[in-house]
């Protein structure tokens, strides 16, 4: 498949150009223990679940990205202009981002549930030693 780049251990590529869920088919979208949604090609954090909220919209939605995480782009494939998010650090497609949020950013960002990767907290703190003590 061209312009794909292939998820480690999975048969399903990420596609970089713009495709989503139908709306409440996705992944993530009752995820509510703390935690991080990451690029699942990079691994780079973009949302933390503090910032996720419950839009009604059938997509996993935040209101604050991690800071330098996403690029914004022009979006007029559907015939109207939206703008479009990706991820900074592969520039898959995540979803669109919106003006009717939450405070404190006011921001929506709809994102496409079946491109993250949750990160429990309690997994980034798991310290294996290699060494027998």
């Amino acid at each position: 498949m061209p312009n794909c780049k292939q998820l480690p251990d999975q048969d399903d590529p990420v596609d970089p150009v713009p495709t989503n869920t139908r709306a409440g088919t996705g992944s993530h979208l009752d995820e509510k223990r703390p935690g991080t949604f990451v690029d699942p090609i990079t691994g780079t954090p973009l949302f933390r679940s503090t910032t996720k909220f419950e839009s009604g919209t059938g997509w996993p939605s935040f209101f604050n990205p991690v800071a330098g995480a996403i690029s914004l782009h022009e979006d007029s494939a559907l015939g109207m202009t939206c703008v479009e998010v990706r991820s900074a650090s592969s520039g898959i497609h995540l979803g669109h981002v919106f003006d009717d949020g939450p405070a404190p950013t006011h921001k929506r960002y709809c994102i496409n549930g079946n491109v993250l990767k949750f990160v429990l907290d309690a997994e980034k703190q798991i310290r294996v030693c290699p060494f027998r003590l």
